[in-house]
């Protein structure tokens, strides 16, 4: 969840596509990648390399579900 809010981010990525006028690679970039840039700078950890970490992800008019995450070639979350 979000911090402070009762939402998952699939449903804050979602809001904000729906709601916000944003495009779905806005939204994304928003709730992963800004923030972690600023979680990097501040504890002035490494950068992460894309190829270790991605999800799969289904969206369509009425939803956004992450339905699968993957790090490091494991599977870590399966819906």
């Amino acid at each position: 969840n979000f911090a402070g809010s009762a939402i998952g981010m699939n449903e804050g990525i979602f809001n904000a596509v729906r709601l916000g006028g944003v495009t779905l690679e806005e939204a994304w970039d928003m709730s992963s990648i800004h923030p972690w840039n600023l979680m990097r700078k501040a504890a002035l950890m490494p950068p992460p390399r894309l190829a270790d970490a991605f999800i799969i992800a289904r969206h369509d008019r009425n939803q956004f579900a992450i339905k699968a995450t993957v790090i490091g070639r494991r599977l870590v979350y399966s819906a």
